[in-house]
């Protein structure tokens, strides 16, 4: 059926798409963290809380994206 075979075409690219988000916000993620671990960063304590929540708001977009995947992967 044409209609299946383009449906599921849809739902691999979205799975597709939405692997690559989450890889660049591992990245994002990595390099954020990086960031705290930095000498130079060590005594500027707002620095260091604003990388803490940009951290925290990358890891829950992760978690939203991986959910989205997850359900794209049960059907």
């Amino acid at each position: 059926n044409k209609q299946a075979e383009a449906e599921e075409r849809r739902r691999l690219r979205k799975k597709q798409a939405l692997e690559e988000e989450m890889a660049a916000l591992e990245d994002e993620i990595a390099r954020l963290e990086a960031e705290i671990l930095d000498e130079k960063n060590s005594n500027d304590y707002e620095l260091l809380a604003e990388i803490g929540i940009s951290i925290e708001n990358a890891k829950a977009k992760h978690d939203e994206l991986f959910e989205e995947w997850m359900l794209l992967e049960e059907i």
